[in-house]
Parts: C-alpha cells; structure tokens; sequence
C-alpha cells in the first residue's frame, strides 16, 4: 500500500513537471492556412530588372484630375471705361472750331453737330389799334411830348399799324415800362418774342475726364458752354 502511494505521488510530481516545463500552445495561436494560396515572388527575388516605364507629356497631362489642379482665371488688363459727352452750345461756329482744334492736340476727337433752335429773346411791349399810319404818328408825337423817346413805328402781319415801347429780356424792367405807359394813359399790350439761330454741338467720347476738364474753361463756361453725358452709339 505504501509502495502504491508513492508511485502515484512520483507520477503527479513528474505531471508537474512536465506541464511547467513545456506548456501547451492556445489553439488561437495555430497559423491558419488558406486553400490553394499562393505566395507572391517578386521580380527581384528571381534576379530579373524592373523595366522603366515612360509616358508621353501628353499622357501625364491626361492623368492629371480637374480636382488636382486650381482654377487659374486669364488675367485682363483693367480698361477705363469710354464715355460719350457733348460740349455745348456754341453760339458761334468759329469758337466751337477753336475747341476742336484744341482737343485735337489732345488726340480727342470731336465732331461738329449744328442744330437749330428758338432763342428768348425778350418780352415785346408794344401799344396797338390804330387804325392807319396817321394815328400811329400821332401817338408817337404824343409819347415824345410827354418824355417816351424809345419806341418804334412796326408794320407786322398780326400787328399792323402798332408801336414797339422796346423788347425787354427781364421781366421787372418790361414791367417798369408798361407802368410808366400805363400812367400816360395808355394800355400796353406784351408778347414774348423769339428768334430762330444756328447753335453747334461738339460730340466726342473719352475714357480721359481730365482733358475734357482742361479745355472746358472758365470762359466757356460762362458762355453757356457746358458738359453734357449722351449714351455711347451702339
């Protein structure tokens, strides 16, 4: 009995060891293999150079995304914009062909466009209804008697036989004068009067607003010449 305790004592001393000694891998661990793979060998393993592949210009541009490159605008020139103007009235051809002759030197070119129109001229104060030339004279002598010496014997189709008392461009100095008429007994009658003239208009256009400023001078201005913007002919 004693001689069976200790051998199993020695054969679970031995199990110890065993198990200490050499431990037992996780099944986990065990490399899994794949059917049929095959292992990848690569040229230089097998001793062999790798050719040089080369690609034409054309095809590196071609692989090339538009999501790689930016977006690159062509650049423009800023260009001042040109404007068109008219300078006028010229109440006389020959300084509207000064001014032109001047924006010339400037490398302006300027053309030259008459118009006719109706100019103000006054209000006309005149007395009327006489009845022949005879009475006309007589009032007249009547007028100097009394200090009138500036007045006018007209013959005009919607005025026959009438007295100008003078053609005014203010309206308080046409005023003045019927008072005065009125007070010797008289009724003056008024008309606005107008004339026809030729006027000249510069037409040019510019992207320079500084050399229409130099020739637009202080004496023009007070001419009554002015800068006008006109839209640009199509």
């Amino acid at each position: 009995m004693k001689l069976l305790f200790k051998l199993l004592l020695a054969a679970n001393v031995v199990f110890f060891l065993a198990i200490w000694f050499y431990p037992m891998q996780p099944a986990t661990e065990k490399q899994l293999l794949i059917p049929d793979s095959k292992k990848m060998i690569l040229l230089t393993e097998l001793g062999q150079e790798i050719p040089a592949i080369e690609l034409e210009p054309d095809q590196i541009e071609a692989e090339i995304t538009p999501e790689q490159t930016s977006l690159q605008l062509p650049e423009t020139e800023e260009v001042d914009p040109i404007l068109c103007y008219t300078l006028g009235p010229f109440k006389k051809e020959s300084l509207a062909n000064q001014v032109t002759n001047q924006s010339a030197e400037q490398a302006i070119s300027m053309q030259i466009r008459k118009s006719t129109e109706r100019e103000y001229m006054g209000l006309l104060v005149y007395l009327s209804g006489h009845e022949n030339r005879k009475q006309v004279q007589a009032t007249a002598r009547d007028l100097s008697s009394k200090g009138i010496k500036d007045f006018i014997v007209i013959n005009e189709e919607d005025k026959p036989n009438s007295l100008s008392l003078g053609v005014f461009g203010l309206k308080k100095n046409a005023t003045r004068r019927i008072n005065l008429i009125s007070k010797l007994g008289y009724k003056p009658l008024t008309e606005a009067r107008y004339r026809q003239r030729d006027i000249y208009w510069l037409d040019y256009k510019t992207d320079n607003q500084q050399k229409i400023l130099e020739l637009l001078t202080a004496e023009l201005k007070t001419k009554g010449v002015s800068q006008i913007s006109r839209q640009c002919p199509g």
